[in-house]
């Protein structure tokens, strides 16, 4: 509202110059004038007033000013200061050319100024005019609208500085400010113009008609171009008074930014020079036409476009790194490198290196004697990946040890590597070099973890010796003699994911003693034989893949084991009540090796599995020789289930229950291949169900189906798939036994013997 009163004001003071300038503009035939109107169009209404002053004049020639001001309700204002020339031609036509400096505050409150150069020719019956709009200076203005910010995703990862090993986590912020952009335009506009025979020239009224067209753009913008029509209507002398002139119109347009416009206006004309008492003649029509207002745009044409900028920035953070095997945080970090560094070196890291520390070993380090870890400490290889996570987030994060893998090789003629309280070895080679029968390569402790360790050792692996929650996950154990693993005297053990070969004559994978916990998903293999002597000798030096004694809260499941040597069974159990054996593979290669062996083992469960003793050599054939597949002594209330059970040699029972009562065979497919191999045997065993079972005898030389033996009373024989190549699909031996509702394939009822006289035989279908 100031910048239009002090527009207004600008212009009144001209016309106060002007005004003391009257006695020399009397006298010229063209005179000053102000003018003052409006336009009125939807959304926009325009107030304008104008100083029109001659400057130089002749009797054809005009040189003027034309000084302009405007506001609208949008709160925009503009001056437009104009220098114009006009020549009356001898045809008829007025001639013209002006430029213009304009002047502009938008409604955004931006500043735009811009040339104005403009050419005509004035007739009385027709008009033709042309302007081009040349916008200077800074064309273009920003405003922002505000911005947004928006974090993330975040990343994570571990970063060791030093001795110093944290979680750095970093994410990119991204800034958004929206803005408008505010642009002048250049453009330029023309139209042709004619008179409409609705008055005559000198009445004083006039009324003609324009059609033209205008065009605005600029860079990166929406041109602002389309057709224009207007209509005007002049009152000179208006209301009789001499130089008054009333002029009032009508405009259409039309583009694609601003859409249909209908524009009305009017304007008042008022002369600042008296009219001439001397006697003058009047002004002809186009004397009249000499002073007609400039036809221009009324403003510098501006248009806006919205758009964003982004700005990124990362934030980071820090914090302190927790062991995810023992959720403490990890104190310090120091590296060995084992091929300049030696044992001295290895061992010092450890002392210094304190509870919750790291220590990374690189390269090949060889010791002259033991290596003890201290309690919570860690003892990592390079390469290994160490799972994290942030003390304060809990985010998990993969660590990747720096450098290449970590060995360790020695003669060591106890043990090379000591685990202590709650230590930890990953992703880290052992080797003991000593072929001492005392030698191991590593012993645990309570609460140690190996993970994904490589054990070679001349002799013995991994002893672990009265500890409560030792860990052995992945990595590999090869030992030369003795003992792959020895357990003793130990609750909590997990033995799980490992690959494990034992190759000595009368060595062991896995040794168990009095030990509770799980030893599960293993590869293991034995190689070498046992002493010659069979497993229920006390002399005898088997080759077992699992060992097991005393041991009835161990559960051994989902393990491949296979024996390739003689005496060796695949898993061998004595004196462990109420052990679970199930889901394991077990496969035997070799003469007198059994899948399973479960010796006074009352109320276990062994299911699941998948046994195959593969020998065909039946030398010096007897009880303590067969290749059994699942073989069971002086143990009673099993459980034996779901198994699938092969063999091959000669006398070799699928299943063999000896001197136990109340358990139940069932669920289990068995296949025996050679003679005097019954599926299913009982032997000396009260009350004992077979139930549910498919059961398959291919060599007809007396093999049964199921045998009730011996001392085997008050069994049941129920549900059974039968198919025996041998004389009989049931062979019952014991008094009190039912032999029923089975399905002995050709034969029915008739393929039940029996030497009991109350035998129960009914609703067996061949």
């Amino acid at each position: 509202m100031h910048s239009r009163w002090a527009l207004s004001a600008s212009l009144l003071a001209i016309c106060a110059v002007s005004s003391a300038h009257a006695e020399d503009l009397l006298a010229k035939r063209w005179g000053p004038w102000v003018e003052t109107g409006g336009q009125f169009g939807k959304g926009r209404s325009l107030g304008e007033m104008n100083l029109f002053v001659p400057l130089l004049q002749n009797s054809d020639t005009l040189v003027f000013t034309d000084l302009r001001g405007k506001f609208d309700n949008n709160d925009s204002v503009e001056g437009n200061f104009g220098l114009g020339i006009r020549h009356m031609l001898p045809s008829g036509w007025n001639l013209g050319a002006y430029g213009y400096y304009d002047i502009r505050r938008s409604p955004y409150g931006n500043n735009f100024h811009q040339l104005t150069l403009g050419a005509e020719a004035l007739g009385e019956v027709f008009d033709l005019r042309a302007n081009a709009y040349l916008p200077v200076g800074e064309t273009e203005r920003r405003m922002d609208l505000g911005a947004t910010a928006t974090v993330g995703p975040w990343s994570s990862q571990a970063v060791l500085t030093g001795t110093s090993l944290a979680i750095q986590h970093q994410a990119v912020q991204t800034t958004t400010t929206s803005y408008r952009v505010e642009k002048a335009l250049a453009g330029a506009d023309a139209e042709i113009g004619i008179r409409l025979p609705v008055f005559e020239p000198d009445s004083g009224f006039d009324m003609r008609a324009f059609v033209g067209g205008y065009y605005f753009g600029g860079s990166d913008v929406e041109a602002i171009a389309g057709p224009r029509a207007r209509l005007e209507f002049t009152a000179a002398d208006f209301i009789d008074l001499p130089g008054v002139k009333l002029t009032a119109g009508l405009t259409f347009q039309h583009d694609d930014v601003r859409g249909e416009q209908w524009i009305t206006q009017a304007r008042l004309r008022i002369p600042l020079q008296a009219a001439s008492s001397a006697g003058r003649e009047p002004l002809s029509y186009m004397e009249r036409r000499m002073t007609d207002t400039v036809v221009r745009d009324v403003d510098i044409v501006s248009t806006t476009r919205n758009g964003t900028r982004s700005k990124y920035d990362t934030l980071t953070s820090s914090e302190d790194a927790v062991n995810a095997w023992n959720g403490k945080t990890i104190t310090s970090v120091v590296r060995i490198d084992g091929t300049t560094q030696d044992q001295t070196a290895l061992q010092a890291a450890l002392d210094s290196v304190g509870a919750q520390g790291i220590v990374l070993l690189n390269g090949n380090l060889a010791a002259t004697g033991a290596i003890s870890l201290n309690d919570k400490q860690l003892l990592v290889g390079g390469g290994t990946v160490l799972k994290l996570k942030g003390a304060t987030s809990g985010v998990a994060v993969d660590y990747a040890a720096a450098g290449s893998a970590g060995r360790i090789s020695g003669a060591a003629t106890d043990t090379l590597v000591r685990m202590a309280t709650d230590s930890a070895m990953r992703g880290i080679s052992v080797e003991n070099t000593s072929s001492n029968a005392n030698s191991w390569a590593i012993s645990g402790a309570s609460g140690a973890s190996l993970r994904d360790v490589a054990v070679v050792s001349a002799a013995n692996g991994v002893r672990v010796d009265g500890t409560a929650n030792f860990t052995l996950q992945g990595g590999s154990i090869t030992a030369a003699t003795g003992s792959a693993i020895a357990i003793t005297d130990s609750t909590g053990v997990s033995i799980g994911g490992a690959t494990i070969i034992q190759s000595g004559t009368s060595g062991i994978g896995i040794v168990v003693d009095n030990v509770a916990g799980r030893i599960e998903g293993n590869t293991i293999t034995t190689n070498g034989n046992g002493s010659g002597y069979n497993d229920a000798h006390s002399l005898a030096r088997p080759a077992h893949g699992l060992s097991v004694s005393n041991s009835g809260g161990l559960t051994i499941a989902n393990n491949t084991i296979t024996i390739n040597g003689e005496l060796a069974n695949g898993i061998n159990v004595t004196g462990s009540a109420g052990i679970a054996i199930s889901g394991n593979r077990v496969t035997t290669n070799n003469y007198m090796s059994r899948g399973i062996r479960l010796v006074d083992s009352d109320g276990a469960t062994i299911a699941g599995n998948t046994v195959a003793t593969n020998t065909t050599n039946d030398t010096y054939l007897s009880l303590n020789t067969a290749a059994f597949g699942i073989m069971t002594e002086g143990s009673d209330n099993l459980t034996v289930s779901g198994n699938s059970v092969t063999t091959r040699a000669r006398g070799a029972t699928g299943i063999l229950l000896r001197y136990g009562a109340n358990s139940t065979i069932s669920g289990n497919t068995v296949t025996t291949n050679g003679e005097n191999a019954t599926t299913v045997a009982v032997v000396g065993s009260a009350s004992n169900t077979v139930i549910g079972n498919t059961l398959t005898t291919t060599n007809p030389n007396n093999s049964h189906g199921v045998s009730i033996g011996f001392n085997s009373h008050n069994g049941v024989v129920e549900n059974n798939t039968v198919t025996s190549a041998g004389p009989h699909g049931v062979y019952v031996w014991s008094s009190g036994v039912a032999v029923r509702d089975n399905r002995l394939v050709g034969r029915g009822n008739s393929g039940v013997l029996t030497t009991a006289g109350d035998t129960i035989v009914s609703g067996n279908t061949p």
